[in-house]
């Protein structure tokens, strides 16, 4: 089969790399492969915990970040990580982007999703569910149930009680009723 120095810049030969491709791990990437991405617009998403697990070595996270490389976080597979924990995975990544933004409004960019998703902010699709954390803890969940919910930006639950609009429930139930009648009265005709 070809050859190449590296995985990057068989794929660039390949002619796979591009801003719609999402190249995963790229722990060996040179300055050459770096600059390869930059200038194709490929997204890298690095999984830092599966990486160390094989002993594969990092992304060069800096040094991506510093071309304009999208880089979003993954986790990998169970089968190559102990705890598909994206924010174990963000604070592993080894750069100086706060975890969250990492896995969310990097996340997102590398996806070519930025101005869509990743952010909790008006216009943008986001879900969220809070959980209470264990006393004690480095914020794992205590095993109870959500908190908060919000699904495409709205509220939904909070504290356990169903979050809804009682007048939009009614249109809505109203219609399928009428809907339901006519259908009823439809399937008595002879």
């Amino acid at each position: 089969g070809p050859r190449a120095r590296t995985p990057v810049a068989l794929l660039g030969t390949a002619g796979v790399l591009g801003p719609h491709t999402l190249a995963i791990h790229c722990v060996r990437c040179d300055a050459d492969d770096v600059a390869m991405l930059r200038s194709t617009g490929t997204a890298v998403a690095t999984c830092p915990a599966s990486n160390a697990y094989f002993g594969h070595g990092r992304a060069p996270v800096a040094a991506l970040r510093a071309a304009g490389v999208r880089v979003g976080i993954g986790t990998d597979s169970m089968a190559s990580n102990t705890c598909m924990d994206l924010r174990v995975e963000a604070e592993t990544a080894g750069q100086d982007r706060p975890w969250l933004a990492a896995a969310t409004m990097d996340g997102a960019a590398a996806l070519g999703l930025g101005d869509r998703i990743g952010r909790l902010e008006p216009g943008y699709c986001a879900d969220l569910a809070a959980f209470p954390l264990a006393p004690g803890t480095r914020g794992e969940p205590a095993g109870a149930p959500a908190l908060l919910t919000v699904v495409g930006g709205v509220e939904r639950q909070r504290a356990g009680r169903v979050a809804y609009d009682a007048d939009a429930l009614r249109t809505r139930t109203g219609a399928l009723a009428r809907r339901l009648r006519e259908w009823r009265a439809r399937e008595a005709r002879p």
